[in-house]
């Protein structure tokens, strides 16, 4: 019989009970009494019987706790569950106290032990030895039971008898895995077992390299995390770093940031490792991140130790940052002056500067380490040396307000009037830092409160601009001028007003400062606080004397700038001290003129409230209502309608503001306007209306709502123009589509006889003219001087399809279409000539040159498509000739005629050739300019050197028969060699008396020179003549310049002077 029960002394007494029920009592009596008193004397038999069937039930159990912990250890979840069910203890342990949770830790049986946890098992159970199920898992790597475990509740922190933590069993056998989770979830790495032994000692001893690295790397503060060597030098761990450093560690290995172990030793100052690293090799002046080095560090840090164990081992005392910086600036700029001090026996270099020319007594000056400078000037640094902006020391304690420092600086005789680059003096800069005690010093010391820097800025003015009043007061009590200008005429008003110091203001104003002074453009205080909007600087202004009515250089006054600049306050304070309202600026604008152009509606309220009169006109006739309405200014308008403003007042351009609104396509003002009675047809001087304008600009909305309050479509300006040939001319077709639908007649002319059709035609319009053909536009009409209104005229590739689409379609009215792609005979030839002659005359004159040869319609459009399509388009000889041809100046006019009409092919090298025939005749006119002359020296001339190039060195001596060697000079008319083309034998006799080229003249007159230019020749013809007997005022020299001609040969210049050449141009062209 099985009997489902724990083994225990109750449960034997439960199972008794449960055999023989009336013997229970007598039972329990038994056991807990040490007698047997059963009810009934004569049944001592079955009580035998019964605790004999109980030792059996125990031995049963036994059995059953021992298969259960086997279970467990082998990871039987099953059998597990049925011997729970059947009664077996969870906890239940073996003779070394090891329960079925410990077991099935030991061997990573997690699901056990999610089951175990789940039906109550005691996660912190301890063992005989008093480890608990999160010691084993840890002992024996069994990182996912561990992770389990501290999920549900382990204590990661739990000690056994001799105090082993889990974090040490896993470091012990290096399970680096099972640490990291650890430190990660709290684990103390700094409990130590009874033997004082910690997780990174053991690691260390069994030599479990990753687990030490993940040790150290815990071990550090803050968000920085460092590899184990950088640790290790970080707590002076000599044990750790040789340790690692003998597992083939580099001692130079970096942090993300570039630092070497070395540097963090320096850091910290640890001696001790930093004297192993470097016994392992490590750099000493290894550069780590913006080129820092140990030493840099070391004496950042103060560790006079440090610094000299690094400069015993060869450091560079005059190693630089990035920035510049060596050891002794970091040394000075912290305060050490030990560390000055043994950087200077080492030979740090006392005046070494940074990349911005900062000194060590500059840092030094900028810590306020008065020590350290004391030590630097004892070894002779210059008390006045200065950066590259010309700061000294003293400038620089002066900003920082360091007084100590600065009085020890002009104790050692520092300039106290020394001028930066900007001409800024230390006192400048006290008065902009508002450093007091350095002010009162420095004037003590003979500081002139009376110097300026670069833009006159006075130590006052400084001081106003930046509201240093304590500044301000004293140096007015030390008679500083309160009305010294600076270079743009401000005063120290004119800066406080800038920058809205009302309190320095006041001071000033009392110490007598001139309310009225005027900088540059004339601008007062007032006009400043007027431009800023401070009406409290403004009305104290006021309340000292401020005029009212003083104007800037451009004529505004201080009502105007509040109006300009939506200053409402500022304008009422000034309309209050009687602020003239009908003033105007050069531009003729009142206050309400300006007031309307910005938009500022509560200005303008104000201003009419007062009495502005809301018409007004400007100079150019133009009310606030034109200004209104040029800049959409919508409330404003609105507001001056409503008190009156005339909304048909013309401007002295005849404009009205409806004009102005339809130009600018403001919608809603034109609407106000037509409301407020302006006319739709109200012409301008030219005979404009708002309609003209609207539609020249394209605006179909404004012209139909134009058209909607009775507009005329047709009506005429002086020069006959419809609104229609102004949308033409602009190509503003769909403006055209409403003018037409509202009955605008599409061929109505002007006084010209020019139709919309003709003007689309001349401005290129092509969607124009497609249009207006399509509507019936006439293409018969003429102007006056008999033009029709067919195509644009063509101008070449930049409009070639446009005008092939309109001559297509003109051609098709004429039904001579067919003649572009055939050639017409018998009958037809009338009707092609008629077709060439149309297009003839929509091509511009200046391509004719191209044209001329053609006899056929056919002819003529193929020879301008091949010119000028953009399909294969080819840049040829004759194309490049033409183009030289159409860059030519008005004056060479006679010779493009005369090419055109010789019949000769137009080439590059023919327009080239014709242009060096241009010869120079005498016509009256004379020029005088700097000229140089110059000669060659004969190849035969003894002594002669040969530059370089080859070519020969002049001599300054020549004759006149030493003349350019001309066996290799090549003729630009015949081509052949040994003449120049002005002697060549086919130029014929002109009747003009010739001097010299074109290109002669070029070179002399090319203006002025210096003798310390060098001038280069271009090569294009004789570059110089022999001649220099043509000169006046000649001057000889032996360091006049060179000059370089075109095969690269250098020639010296005899002499300089001027020239005078009389000058005609002879355009008789030989064809």
């Amino acid at each position: 019989m099985q009997l489902p029960i724990p083994i225990n002394q109750n449960s034997l007494i439960a199972a008794a009970c449960r055999v023989q029920g009336p013997y229970q009592k007598g039972v329990h009596n038994c056991f807990n009494h040490g007698k047997v008193q059963p009810p009934h004397a004569d049944k001592r038999g079955m009580i035998k019987k019964l605790i004999l069937t109980s030792l059996n039930s125990i031995r049963y159990l036994a059995d059953a706790s021992t298969a259960f912990l086997r279970a467990a250890r082998a990871g039987q979840i099953d059998k597990i569950i049925s011997l729970l069910e059947q009664g077996v203890d969870i906890n239940v342990s073996n003779a070394n106290g090891l329960n079925a949770i410990h077991l099935a830790s030991k061997d990573g049986h997690v699901e056990v032990v999610r089951e175990l946890l789940q039906r109550g098992a005691l996660i912190d159970a301890a063992t005989k030895k008093g480890n608990t199920a999160l010691h084993i898992a840890s002992l024996a790597g069994q990182e996912a039971v561990v992770r389990l475990l501290v999920q549900n509740g382990a204590q990661v922190n739990i000690q056994s008898q001799n105090g082993f933590t889990p974090l040490y069993m896993a470091a012990q056998e290096n399970h680096d895995g099972v640490v990291k989770f650890l430190l990660s979830n709290g684990a103390n790495q700094s409990l130590a077992t009874e033997d004082g032994f910690t997780p990174l000692a053991v690691a260390m001893q069994q030599g479990h390299e990753k687990v030490v690295a993940v040790l150290l790397e815990a071990d550090t503060r803050g968000r920085v995390r460092l590899p184990a060597l950088h640790i290790a030098a970080k707590k002076d761990d000599v044990k750790a770093a040789n340790l690692l450093l003998e597992n083939e560690h580099n001692p130079d290995v970096t942090s993300k940031s570039g630092f070497t172990p070395l540097h963090i030793a320096a850091h910290y100052g640890n001696e001790a490792v930093a004297r192993l690293l470097l016994a392992k090799g490590a750099d000493v002046n290894c550069a780590a991140k913006h080129n820092i080095c140990p030493l840099h560090v070391a004496a950042k840090w103060g560790k006079d130790n440090m610094v000299s164990l690094l400069c015993d081992n060869g450091a560079n005392v005059e190693a630089r940052t990035r920035d510049g910086l060596t050891p002794l600036h970091c040394a000075a700029r912290s305060g050490h002056e030990r560390v000055v001090e043994a950087l200077l026996d080492r030979g740090a270099p006392i005046t070494s500067k940074s990349k911005n020319g900062l000194a060590p007594l500059h840092m030094a000056a900028q810590g306020d380490h008065s020590e350290a400078a004391r030590v630097l000037l004892g070894r002779r640094a210059p008390v006045d040396d200065v950066t590259v902006d010309y700061l000294t020391a003293l400038h620089v304690a002066a900003h920082c307000g360091h007084a100590k420092v600065a009085k020890l600086l002009l104790d050692r005789n520092a300039d106290a009037n020394a001028r930066a680059l900007n001409g800024f003096t230390p006192l400048h800069i006290a008065c902009k830092k508002n450093r007091i005690k350095v002010v009162e010093l420095l004037l003590k010391y003979g500081a002139s409160i009376q110097a300026t820097t670069e833009s006159g800025l006075t130590p006052l003015h400084v001081a106003s601009f930046m509201g240093c009043m304590n500044i301000v007061i004293y140096l007015l009590q030390h008679e500083a001028n309160p009305d010294v200008p600076t270079v743009r005429g401000e005063t120290p008003l004119h800066l406080a007003a800038r920058a809205n110091q009302t309190d320095i203001i006041r001071i000033l104003l009392r110490n007598g400062a001139a309310v009225e002074a005027k900088a540059r453009e004339r601008q007062t205080p007032l006009h400043i606080a007027s431009r800023l909007g401070n009406v409290d600087i403004a009305v104290l202004l006021l309340q000292h004397g401020a005029d009212v009515r003083a104007m800037t250089a451009d004529h505004y006054n201080a009502l105007h700038i509040a109006a300009k600049q939506h200053n409402h306050d500022v304008a009422a304070a000034l309309i209050e001290h009687n602020a003239p309202l009908t003033a105007t600026t050069k531009k003729g604008f009142t206050a309400l003129h300006l007031a309307a152009k910005y938009g500022n509606l509560k200005v303008a309220n104000l201003l009419l409230a007062n009495g502005a009169s809301p018409d007004q006109a400007g100079k150019n006739g133009m009310t606030p209502l034109h200004i209104a309405a040029q800049y959409d200014q919508q409330a404003v308008a609105n507001t001056l309608l409503e008190k009156g403003a005339d909304a048909k007042a013309i401007a002295k351009n005849g404009h009205t503001p409806l004009h102005i609104a339809a130009r600018k396509n403001q919608m809603e003002t034109a609407a106000t306007l037509l409301e407020y009675g302006a006319l739709t047809n109200a012409e301008s001087k030219a005979g404009f209306t708002p309609l003209h304008l609207a539609a020249q600009q394209g605006h179909t909305e404004m012209c139909s709502l134009l058209l909607e309050q009775g507009a005329e479509v047709d009506q005429q300006a002086k020069n006959g123009l419809a609104a229609l040939h102004l949308a033409a001319q602009e190509d503003r077709v769909p403006v055209a589509q409403l003018l037409v639908k509202n009955g605008a007649q599409v061929d109505i002319c002007t006084k010209g006889g020019y139709t919309p059709l003709h003007i689309a035609s001349h401005y290129g319009q092509a969607n124009m003219v497609r249009y207006l053909l399509e509507n019936d536009a006439s293409v018969k009409a003429q102007t006056s001087h008999g033009y029709l209104a067919n195509v644009p005229k063509l101008k070449g590739r930049e409009n070639f399809d446009d005008w092939a689409f309109a001559v297509e379609n003109l051609l098709i009215l004429e039904g001579a279409d067919i003649f572009l792609k055939q050639e017409g005979t018998g009958d037809a030839a009338a009707t092609v000539a008629k077709a060439r002659a149309k297009m003839i005359l929509t091509i511009d004159s200046s391509l004719f040159v191209h044209i001329k040869d053609t006899t056929t319609a056919k002819q003529l459009w193929t020879k301008l498509r091949s010119l000028f399509d953009d399909s294969g388009f080819a840049i040829n000889d004759e194309w490049v000739g033409s183009l030289l041809l159409a860059g030519l100046p008005e004056r060479f006019m006679p010779m493009i005629m005369a090419i055109e009409h010789s019949g000769i092919q137009i080439t590059a090298d023919s327009i080239k050739s014709k242009l060096l025939d241009m010869e120079v005749a005498d016509s009256g006119e004379s020029e005088r300019n700097s000229a140089l002359a110059a000669k060659w020296r004969n190849k035969s001339s003894k002594g002669g050197n040969t530059n370089k190039h080859g070519g020969q060195i002049p001599n300054t001596s020549m004759s006149k028969s030493n003349v350019n060697n001309t066996k290799t000079i090549t003729c630009y008319r015949c081509k052949e060699t040994g003449h120049y083309r002005n002697q060549c034998p086919l130029l014929k006799e002109k009747t003009v008396n010739k001097k010299q080229s074109n290109a002669f003249n070029v070179v002399f007159l090319s203006g002025g020179f210096s003798k310390s230019d060098f001038y280069i020749d271009s090569g294009a013809s004789m570059h110089m003549t022999p001649n220099e007997c043509w000169m006046k005022n000649v001057k000889y020299s032996s360091s006049l310049p060179e000059i370089v001609v075109a095969n690269k040969t250098k020639i010296p210049v005899l002499c300089s002077g001027d020239i005078e050449i009389t000058t005609s141009y002879n355009y008789d062209i030989t064809v």
